[in-house]
């Protein structure tokens, strides 16, 4: 009995990750395509009386003894034919974008941009706003996994950092398109919206959104001006206990910091996030203590050993993430005007 065997239009796709065949379960549905139904039906209707199919894919036995289309209804069974075939896949657009990003301020700015939609797998930090929440967790900011990853078939991946530079190599060397940014002030905020709006065709959006910052920046700005013309506190920030670390005026959230006016006991360090001196925060003597990590209280700062006559100390001015939200002053996105905002009311007693 002879057989011909046919091939689906659209062909079978793979990714080889340390030797393993990686199948992505992306499948395109023929439907969706005019040019490729048209083919499909000339094909079956050019075979079918003459020939029986063998499918490889779906293994339909058609023998030409045993099963005959009257001419009046070949279309109408072609037709029903290919929404069985393929109707039951789940279709993905040509066109459509699978965005996975491993940054929460990336992912926090895409769904601000209003494409949360097209988010496929995110990594586990990616918290906010609520609506990622439902997304597949592809790992966490620094331990990913590829397969994962490559089974959602990303059209775009977004990177940050040097932590992620080698999952960017990676996923560059796959050939999936990947975007890498990593602001370090105000400045790179901006241009990373804009960004966004490029890659996303989100424009409009994005340029209303830098407008809204840029505003809110300088607003603030006059308003902690005006605050400290007589008063201006001396503040220590700490994003880590153990060793105690902070941050200086060059990073993100001694930037922030600035913007509401405060002096940081620590404009310069080695680097824009570096380890410092316990005694030195002693005799800097700072005015409001801000603690921007989890697992502290008050209570552990003032059981320091030799920090009781820090000023900040006396006076009970030492603020835990329960009185300022880490991820509003050190996340670079559209939250950061109600993050200085916070930092304002709290070195100013504002409330």
């Amino acid at each position: 009995m002879k057989t011909i065997e046919f091939t689906p239009p659209f062909p079978p796709h793979s990714y080889f990750v340390g030797g393993a065949n990686i199948a992505p379960t992306r499948r395109k549905s023929i439907l969706h395509s005019p040019i490729s139904i048209f083919s499909v039906f000339s094909f079956f209707k050019k075979n079918t009386h003459d020939t029986p199919l063998v499918s490889p894919r779906w293994k339909l036995l058609i023998p030409n003894s045993e099963f005959r289309i009257p001419n009046s209804f070949s279309i109408l069974f072609l037709f029903l034919l290919a929404l069985f075939l393929f109707g039951c896949v789940n279709p993905i657009q040509d066109n459509q974008e699978r965005y996975i990003v491993m940054s929460p301020e990336i992912a926090e700015i895409l769904a601000t941009l209003g494409v949360s939609d097209r988010i496929v797998g995110i990594t586990a930090e990616c918290d906010y706003p609520p609506e990622l929440h439902t997304k597949e967790i592809i790992g966490n900011f620094g331990q990913f996994n590829l397969e994962r990853i490559l089974s959602l078939n990303p059209t775009i991946v977004f990177t940050t950092s040097l932590e992620q530079s080698e999952i960017t190599e990676q996923l560059n060397r796959l050939n999936i398109t990947t975007h890498q940014f990593y602001p370090r002030n105000t400045e790179d905020l901006i241009d990373l919206i804009r960004s966004l709006g490029e890659i996303t065709g989100t424009e409009t959006r994005a340029d209303s959104l830098e407008k809204s910052l840029q505003a809110g920046f300088e607003q603030l700005t006059t308003h902690s001006s005006q605050l400290t013309a007589h008063n201006k506190p001396r503040v220590y920030i700490e994003i880590y206990g153990n060793p105690i670390m902070s941050a200086d005026n060059s990073s993100y959230l001694g930037q922030l910091l600035v913007y509401s006016g405060a002096e940081n006991i620590f404009p310069e360090l080695i680097r824009d996030y570096a380890r410092v001196n316990a005694e030195d925060v002693v005799q800097l003597n700072p005015d409001v203590i801000i603690l921007t990590y989890p697992g502290i209280t008050a209570e552990d700062v003032r059981n320091r050993r030799g920090w009781s006559g820090i000023n900040a100390i006396q006076n009970g001015r030492i603020y835990t993430i329960d009185d300022v939200n880490p991820d509003l002053i050190l996340r670079a996105g559209p939250r950061n005007i109600d993050g200085i905002k916070r930092l304002i009311e709290v070195i100013y007693h504002e409330n």
